[in-house]
């Protein structure tokens, strides 16, 4: 691999790790805000009847947070691999740049 077919591949990378970084931390805070509506919909039950329709109905709505909380760390965890698996390939084609400069640029 060429300097510059290599230095371009670094970029690509790069790019890649912070998007995968973004998407990490959006669904880190959509995880904070479900995790924070799932606390109110519990404070809300709190004060009525346990065998109220309406208790029955935010404790579905609170499953339902739930399981959207389990999607969420799935594809967190997803992201998670993706990012460590782009990372070593950034140190892999850093090392390949940092030869093929030491190439171009010795003498002898």
């Amino acid at each position: 691999m060429g300097l510059v077919s290599g230095i371009i591949r670094l970029q690509t990378l790069k790019e890649m790790e912070l998007d995968l970084e973004y998407k990490i931390q959006t669904l880190s805070q959509t995880k904070m805000q479900l995790a924070s509506q799932g606390f109110e919909l519990v404070t809300i039950g709190s004060d009525l009847d346990p065998e109220s329709p309406e208790v029955k109905q935010l404790e579905q709505r609170r499953q339902k947070l739930q399981l959207m909380e389990k999607k969420i760390d799935a594809e967190m965890l997803k992201h998670q691999n993706m990012l460590k698996m782009a990372e070593a390939e950034i140190e892999s084609a850093q090392k390949i740049v940092d030869n093929s400069i030491k190439r171009s640029f010795s003498y002898g």
